[in-house]
């Protein structure tokens, strides 16, 4: 499965969102069975932490977690301390993402 935007195919795999204005965009405009990770700046969280967002039943759903060093991959991967959030308008969720995010943006569509 994939998804045009502007020209380009998006995999499934996940593919990085480089500035403000892209990730604004595709929160716009998820889909069901699309999703956002974002690095996150939440000093409670380990690294910042990792806000996972998803639509379900028309509404945002962002699950929050710590993100942990895997020393054997060598990357970051989702960790235990979640903690999930609902809301009903992008503006909402935009609002609160936007105050939790890593500046510069660390982000990736799937």
């Amino acid at each position: 499965m994939s998804r045009r935007e502007a020209g380009k195919i998006y995999s499934t795999i996940e593919d990085p969102i480089r500035d403000l204005r892209s990730l604004r965009r595709w929160l716009r405009e998820l889909e069901q069975d699309e999703g956002l990770r974002i690095v996150g700046n939440m000093r409670n969280l380990s690294h910042g932490g990792f806000m996972f967002v998803a639509i379900h039943q028309g509404r945002y759903r962002i699950n929050i977690c710590n993100r942990i060093w895997d020393r054997k991959e060598r990357n970051y991967t989702a960790g235990a301390g979640e903690e999930w959030r609902e809301f009903g308008s992008f503006d909402e969720a935009w609002k609160f993402i936007r105050s939790r995010m890593r500046i510069p943006i660390q982000a990736w569509v799937y």
